[in-house]
């Protein structure tokens, strides 16, 4: 297979399952998982679990990012946080916005991906996938710490535009 982009069929399986409800995922992302055998060795039970219940054409994206990457410090973590910054699959048919989960609301009223303006979301879309989540993540732990959340989105992609592996 190509990583080319025929729209809907991965590994010929699950004909029309991919709307609405994740009856069918498992199989699918298991069927997935056999495809990126060097990445599935390297993922805890918690990892494949998230995999199994996420969007399939999500986790099919993620596992052929990890597989072109191959330098994932830890493989595990990359799902869990890709999967917390971007649930639906990533791409030009859907903005940035749509996509994203809602933070935890602060005491101070809308934090994190609520709060971001267009160009820190447009900015956090076309960045390394793995950087995003890291700075997604950054943003939730610190909450109310950060006043302007798309100042500190801009300036982190600035300082870092890779992933920074965090300990």
């Amino acid at each position: 297979g190509s990583t080319g982009g025929g729209g809907g069929g991965f590994g010929g399986g699950g004909g029309g399952g991919l709307g609405g409800c994740n009856g069918g995922n498992s199989s699918d992302v298991m069927a997935m998982l056999r495809r990126f055998p060097g990445v599935h060795a390297k993922l805890d039970d918690i990892a494949v679990s998230k995999l199994r219940s996420a969007d399939p054409t999500r986790a099919l994206e993620i596992l052929e990012d990890m597989s072109t990457k191959g330098d994932i410090h830890n493989p595990s973590a990359f799902i869990v946080k890709a999967l917390q910054a971007f649930p639906q699959k990533r791409g030009l048919q859907e903005s940035f916005s749509s996509s994203m989960p809602p933070f935890k609301q602060s005491r101070t009223g809308q934090t994190g991906v609520e709060s971001l303006d267009e160009s820190a979301r447009r900015s956090l879309d076309g960045a390394d996938p793995e950087r995003a989540a890291e700075i997604l993540a950054e943003l939730e732990e610190k909450g109310d710490e950060i006043r302007n959340a798309s100042a500190f989105v801009a300036k982190a992609l600035r300082q870092y535009p890779k992933a920074r592996g965090r300990r």
